[in-house]
């Protein structure tokens, strides 16, 4: 079994930054920030962009940690395409495991995907057998249901509903650890996520997938 999870920050391309900021309407006045018009601009422009950690045509992968068959394997840095090609050399030895995530079908999955082709690589996940509705366990999918597309819980709360203990960090915080430079702590948090979702599938896959 392979257990996935990545993480990810707001487009480092600048082009793309200019085309944000060119999106935005400068109001002629604000009560916000004190009446500075260009202090909200500034606001407003960080807001867009930081939104980009979650689109894959514009954000960047910083992290990808696995499990595999009780082995772990963790990419961190700022070289996405580096990353991503070590990501797919090993995965394309364990193509046969079924893959564990939490979300990972709706984000992970495609998001690495999509960041693949946009770095001239192949997505990886096409070299794995079957649907992924044989081949990938979803966690949240496990307790929503797969018929359920819009209903999310997040990790966090399934872990504390199986007395699995909690996470130390949110994804939230992955963009302080970054603009700080601390690729550690989020090598370190990413894999905490790795291990939580392969405790909570434990507990979801009673009698299911060895």
């Amino acid at each position: 079994m392979i257990t996935l999870d990545i993480e990810t920050i707001p487009t480092q391309n600048e082009e793309f930054k200019a085309d944000i900021k060119a999106t935005l309407k400068r109001p002629k006045t604000t009560t916000k920030c004190g009446g500075d018009v260009d202090a909200l601009m500034e606001e407003m422009f960080v807001e867009k962009w930081q939104k980009t950690a979650l689109d894959p045509a514009y954000g960047t992968i910083v992290c990808i940690c696995v499990d595999i068959n009780g082995v772990e394997y963790s990419w961190c840095g700022p070289d996405e395409l580096k990353l991503i090609s070590d990501f797919n050399s090993v995965m394309e030895e364990f193509k046969d495991e079924v893959i564990i995530t939490h979300y990972g079908k709706m984000f992970d999955m495609p998001f690495l995907a999509r960041r693949s082709w946009v770095n001239g690589l192949p997505n990886v996940f096409e070299a794995f057998p079957g649907p992924a509705s044989q081949s990938v366990m979803d966690t949240r999918e496990m307790w929503c249901g797969s018929y359920n597309k819009q209903e999310h819980v997040k990790l966090n709360k399934l872990a504390s509903i199986f007395g699995l203990g909690s996470k130390t960090a949110d994804g939230s915080n992955v963009f302080s650890m970054w603009f700080e430079g601390d690729f550690d702590a989020i090598e370190k948090y990413c894999m905490e996520d790795v291990k939580l979702t392969l405790a909570v599938f434990n507990k979801l896959n009673v009698g299911g997938v060895k």
